[in-house]
């Protein structure tokens, strides 16, 4: 059955790939027709996050955007991060 609206996930410092693609990687499958029903994937990184970074695996075709340097954590807090928002046309 097809969605109501066709949503954009948004994931920031996501453990997809390092955490649970490596240790995982059979209970989070993702592939072109779990993908299907979104309208886009962007997933915000930055260089130096331990636990997140860019997500690469299960057939995803998230829109990897790198931001500047400050660790896993205040994502939200960061007027780097809304920046690229506002770029992208999320909010």
């Amino acid at each position: 059955k097809a969605m109501p609206v066709e949503p954009t996930l948004i994931t920031m410092g996501s453990p997809l790939t390092r955490i649970y693609g490596h240790y995982f990687k059979n209970n989070y499958q993702f592939t072109p027709e779990t993908n299907a029903a979104l309208k886009a994937w962007h997933n915000i990184y930055r260089g130096d996050d331990f636990v997140g970074t860019h997500v690469t695996v299960h057939g995803t075709e998230a829109q990897n955007h790198k931001i500047r340097a400050k660790g896993h954590s205040h994502y939200w807090s960061d007027p780097v991060v809304w920046e690229h928002f506002k770029k992208m046309g999320v909010f």
